[in-house]
């Protein structure tokens, strides 16, 4: 007996264990319209849209379709994984005074542990909660009978979300709204600087609300990081993309460049892609997905633009290398040149990964 009873003891702090990792995420779930359009954009290296992911969950479930939706907009498969393992059901849920998503009587704590208990699968337990919602904010006591009955932690974490209370007199009260999902919010000023700047070709606006977005919070990274792309490739402005860029470099975010990247020694084949440069290194991540290039500057032995000789038969103006350290009498080169042409834009590129 008393094994059992320190079992179910383990059992029940994993639960609320697990249930407090799940409840961590912050502001509004990441919808898969902004998702796709984040990965079209190639501004966000694969580990930076992982981590809004994880911090934010997602409002949509990863099915085949939308997994083949997600790859062709360029998601490599860590951000698919991602997004399977985050989904956030919808996180409003109002009472009286307010409109409720919610469709006939909400399920009770008694009824979803016959559910449970008679073989009804979760799947089909979580399709009622979310049409329904539930009659009840679950507690600790009712977490761990829900548990024992076969509740899984996301059914759990599901039913904690859509509680609808027809009682509650202000719909406030009843709502689990996250916190930073306000329109105001830091999250939600960058998303609309990337639609203004990405469907709208407003770049002018964009940066606007970029920097709405720095003055309610001057710590995060993604903003200047996102001004120092569009001052660079929406207005040509060097200067202002160079300094925003290194703001983000020193926040733990990145600078972003559009480049090429050399195949076969002359540019005669090569792939078009996205070079992140971080605090402490390099990536490359290509638009087809088919080749990235990681290094810490650690490893770095040279960068430096290619000769103007090599520039002219390589037919890429602004090409540069990079040369890696691998032995004492030989080294690994990758070559680039900007989309642009430009060899100021590669003269930057050469500044910040010298930092």
């Amino acid at each position: 007996m008393k094994n059992r009873t320190n079992y179910i003891l383990i059992c029940f702090v994993t639960l609320l264990s697990t249930i407090s990792i799940l409840a961590q995420y912050k502001g509004s779930p990441v919808k898969k319209d902004k998702l796709i359009g984040v990965l079209k954009s190639r501004q966000l290296q694969t580990r930076e849209i992982v981590g809004v992911i994880k911090s934010n969950g997602v409002d949509f479930q990863v099915d085949s379709s939308v997994e083949q939706e997600l790859t062709t907009a360029g998601a490599r498969p860590e951000v698919i994984a991602a997004a399977k393992t985050n989904y956030r059901a919808s996180t409003v849920a109002k009472g009286a005074g307010g409109n409720t998503k919610f469709t006939g009587q909400p399920l009770a704590k008694d009824a979803v542990i016959t559910l449970l208990q008679n073989g009804v699968t979760d799947a089909q337990i979580k399709k009622n909660v979310t049409a329904r919602g539930v009659a009840f904010k679950p507690t600790a006591a009712d977490r761990a009978e829900l548990k024992k009955a076969g509740a899984t932690v996301s059914l759990i974490t599901l039913m904690d979300a859509s509680y609808a209370n027809p009682n509650q007199n202000a719909a406030s009260n009843n709502s689990t709204v996250a916190k930073g999902s306000e329109p105001d919010s830091y999250q939600n000023l960058v998303d609309k600087a990337v639609d203004q700047y990405d469907a709208k070709k407003d770049t002018t606006g964009a940066i606007t609300t970029l920097q709405q977005a720095v003055k309610s919070d001057p710590n995060e990274a993604r903003a200047y990081q996102q001004m120092g792309y569009m001052y660079l490739y929406g207005q040509k402005n060097f200067e202002e993309a160079e300094k925003n860029m290194r703001e983000a470099i020193n926040r733990g975010g990145s600078a972003v460049f559009r480049v090429y990247h050399d195949h076969d020694g002359m540019f005669t084949t090569s792939c078009q892609g996205s070079l992140f440069i971080a605090k402490d290194g390099v990536r490359f991540e290509s638009d087809d997905n088919k080749h990235t290039f990681e290094t810490s500057d650690a490893n770095i032995k040279q960068i430096k633009m290619n000769s103007i000789f090599k520039t002219f038969y390589k037919l890429k103006t602004g090409s540069f290398k990079i040369v890696l350290k691998s032995g004492e009498d030989d080294s690994v080169k990758f070559s680039f040149a900007p989309l642009t042409d430009n060899a100021l834009e590669s003269k930057m590129i050469i500044r910040l990964i010298g930092k």
